[in-house]
């Protein structure tokens, strides 16, 4: 998961020097998570990586430090970079979305195990390291 997020981070840092001719006038550029996830999420077992959602931002954990990708997306769509957040909510236990900085895509899927506990299902599709709420 730390790859995965030092990745995302590094991507989004090589973006913004980064130029397109796309118009995004018509992307849907926020998140709006449902209320179950809502709140901070850290990995069970090494506790200091995760998520943390917001009724209308995702922001990636890393230790102390807390990246907000809703608002990297605000910033980014003001420009004429491509930029879009695509949701997808099939109950009240299962979220998934996506979002799209200029060509480059990251893919979320989390399902709920308690009201204190979701999986990662692209990351950990058997749930053997979930997340707990903190």
């Amino acid at each position: 998961i730390m790859k995965k997020m030092l990745l995302v981070l590094f991507s989004t840092a090589l973006l913004f020097g980064c130029s397109s001719d796309d118009d995004v006038s018509d992307s849907k550029t926020s998140f709006n998570p449902p209320s179950w996830i809502q709140g901070r999420w850290l990995e069970e077992t090494i506790g200091i990586s995760g998520y943390k959602f917001t009724n209308n931002d995702f922001i990636l954990v890393v230790a102390t430090t807390e990246y907000s990708i809703g608002e990297q997306i605000k910033t980014l769509s003001k420009t004429e970079m491509e930029v879009n957040v695509n949701e997808e909510i099939k109950s009240d236990t299962e979220y998934k979305f996506s979002y799209t900085f200029h060509s480059v895509t990251q893919h979320y899927h989390f399902v709920k195990l308690s009201n204190t506990k979701f999986k990662d299902v692209l990351n950990d599709p058997n749930g053997h390291n979930p997340y707990t709420k903190k």
